[in-house]
């Protein structure tokens, strides 16, 4: 019999969100002299988004125009850049060049925010002591012994919800989201630091500190 024991905290590319969920848990447990409790972190987009990053699938639109206008709201651009950027940032086209553009501007985009989320999350666990983040980014797939399954965002727990119904778990985890688990409160989601500053980023942390604690408290 497999004892269900694994909370799995679950983001999009288990890069900047749910490995620090997962190591935020695992030193408070610790603190805590629990040792029942695994604790794993995973991505419910890891594989699309690598793909993405590499070029081998488009970006969505939505994503695509969230990426243009927040290189916009930061001046990423030279001046000419921007002003191009500024005529198809907010549109949807279907004339190849102007695809062509949004793809190629947001994906640059796209690989600078995961590289600075990467240098951001280093300082954070270093600044709270975690130790050495994890490199590997791992694919959400369906355990037998995971008993509750925290998403960062409302659309990682359906994904995440979806991927064991897929993958043939009969006895299915408790899926909800970190925050809505954490305060009670059903789908409540709190604000991500990507593409922000490192300070952006540390605030976001803090807040997912709080909301672990709480959340392995109500476990306890």
């Amino acid at each position: 019999m497999v004892t269900k024991n694994t909370i799995e905290y679950v983001c999009s590319h288990n890069h900047g969100r749910s490995p620090l969920a997962q190591a935020f848990s695992l030193s408070y447990l610790s603190a805590l002299g629990n040792t029942f409790f695994n604790v794993i972190s995973s991505g419910s987009k890891v594989d699309k988004t690598n793909s993405m990053l590499d070029g081998s699938l488009e970006i969505p639109p939505d994503f695509v125009k969230w990426l243009l206008n927040k290189g916009l709201e930061r001046g990423l651009f030279d001046k000419h850049n921007e002003k191009f950027v500024r005529t198809f940032a907010d549109i949807e086209t279907d004339n190849v060049n102007l695809l062509r553009c949004q793809q190629n501007y947001s994906r640059n985009l796209h690989r600078r925010f995961v590289a600075e989320e990467h240098e951001y999350r280093a300082m954070a666990f270093k600044r709270f002591r975690l130790g050495t983040p994890k490199e590997k980014h791992d694919q959400t797939v369906g355990r037998n012994d995971t008993f509750l399954v925290l998403g960062m965002g409302v659309e990682n727990v359906d994904k995440s919800r979806e991927i064991y119904i897929n993958d043939g778990i009969i006895e299915l985890p408790e899926f909800e989201t970190l925050a809505g688990h954490s305060l009670e409160e059903p789908g409540r989601k709190f604000k991500s630091g990507f593409g922000g500053d490192y300070n952006d980023y540390l605030n976001m942390a803090e807040e997912i500190r709080e909301l672990v604690f709480r959340g392995i408290n109500r476990l306890i």
